[in-house]
């Protein structure tokens, strides 16, 4: 059976111990790993020029 589109899947994972739903960070310090993980690195940079 074909289906056209994608497929989503639902998945619950349990943990033994209570963990909090949100990591435990600032705003600030989420935004800073935000545009870490965005910017490119200096090879990337390279490669563009």
């Amino acid at each position: 059976m074909r289906q056209k589109g994608p497929v989503f899947v639902r998945i619950k994972v349990f943990r033994e111990s209570k963990q909090n739903p949100y990591p435990e960070r600032t705003m600030a310090q989420g935004w800073a790993l935000v545009k870490e993980t965005l910017s490119p690195t200096v090879t990337e940079y390279k490669s563009f020029s």
